[in-house]
């Protein structure tokens, strides 16, 4: 009796409590925070990587599509400095077909989108007898200047209705990147204590928002080129060039011809645009110089590998530039000293690279009390 008693009176007093909006937790926990590093990192570079045109295959499904950027989500994630570097890289080519092309519009404009499209493998040349090829950039101009094409065959908008970008794909980034900044700046200000997998996400993020930005006019996801027909026969100067042009490389297909350099000077930009790269991304990390670590070791080799981040890609740099390694390669030992200075830096990099990224997470067995204090975000609101 009293057993039943208790509990009726237990029951009454608890349906006789009512809440009504009821705050989260000013903590965050360990799963929480790693939840959330990886789902940024993961939306972040997803949204940044716009890759090139397929090859046209019997069997190009959708699967077979998502599974190709699955593949290079997994590669963009080894080394996200590498992808903002080629966005920098095909904008700068992007811009200079543009230019070329402006110079010369025979009718309609041209826009750094359509420049874009014609490097990514975007458009498809259908000749008379209905063989197809893909259109160079380097030939788009002589396309054009000898009448074989018209600028009207292009308008900007069916190459924007091929683009799958989506405001809804583009606010989700937009959404996490705003939390994850708010968060890194709200701790900063309160004096929080910020993990090492913090910094390494934010390293992840800078490289996918300059990748963004100078991707910003490449059309997203194509996966079918726009075809259009040629308005007069080829020469046969053009038709020598078939061969070269059925063979050309595409970014994230194998082709790279379009983002080659042809000489000395444009070897020392393209370079420091990788040093530029490379030291953002262990710029990031230096952050942490004096941060928390469970061992006196683990400190030593995370400044160690932060620093190694920004140096070795200025020793590749200039031990690849052209002059300098024409220098050293006069004789045999010095050209064996390249080669062995490169593969030294490359290897060590990787390393660097793969311990950084098995630190960030190995370090979470012990941080700092504060690091799972939330942020309150009351102190920003204004109030009497």
């Amino acid at each position: 009796m009293s057993i039943g008693a208790n509990a009726t009176s237990n029951s009454t007093l608890d349906h006789g409590n009512f809440v009504g909006w009821v705050s989260e937790p000013d903590q965050r926990g360990t799963v929480s925070l790693i939840f959330s590093c990886v789902c940024t990192v993961i939306i972040c570079t997803w949204n940044a990587l716009h890759l090139n045109v397929p090859e046209r295959r019997k069997s190009n499904s959708k699967w077979l599509l998502f599974f190709r950027k699955l593949g290079y989500l997994a590669v963009a994630l080894l080394g996200p400095e590498m992808i903002a570097y080629l966005a920098i890289v095909e904008w700068n080519h992007a811009r200079e077909v543009s230019k070329d092309m402006k110079a010369y519009k025979r009718n309609g404009t041209w826009s750094d989108t359509l420049s874009f499209f014609v490097l990514m493998g975007g458009v498809e040349v259908r000749r008379a007898d209905g063989t197809t090829l893909f259109l160079p950039p380097d030939k788009a101009q002589e396309f054009y200047d000898n009448g074989w094409l018209s600028i009207a065959d292009l308008p900007e908008n069916a190459v924007e209705d091929k683009s799958k970008a989506n405001w809804f794909n583009k606010g989700i980034a937009f959404i996490q990147i705003s939390y994850f900044f708010a968060q890194m700046i709200g701790r900063a200000d309160q004096g929080l204590s910020i993990t090492a997998l913090e910094l390494f996400t934010l390293a992840y993020v800078l490289c996918a928002i300059l990748a963004y930005a100078f991707w910003w006019d490449k059309p997203f996801d194509v996966q079918v080129p726009l075809t259009v027909n040629a308005t007069a026969e080829f020469t046969e100067e053009i038709q020598k060039d078939m061969k070269e042009w059925s063979a050309y490389k595409r970014f994230f297909d194998g082709q790279a011809d379009s983002l080659g350099v042809t000489d000395d000077a444009d070897n020392k930009r393209y370079g420091i645009f990788f040093v530029c790269c490379c030291a953002l991304f262990g710029a990031c990390h230096l952050i942490g110089w004096n941060a928390h670590f469970p061992t006196p070791i683990e400190r030593i080799l995370w400044r160690a590998g932060s620093i190694s981040c920004c140096v070795f890609p200025i020793v590749l740099f200039l031990a690849t530039f052209d002059s300098l390694k024409d220098r050293i390669q006069d004789t045999t030992v010095g050209e064996w000293v390249g080669y062995i200075v490169v593969g030294t830096c490359l290897a060590l990099y990787v390393i660097v690279r793969v311990y950084l990224m098995f630190e960030a997470f190995f370090a979470l067995r012990s941080v700092a009390g504060d690091v799972y204090d939330g942020v309150q975000w009351s102190n920003y609101i204004p109030h009497v």
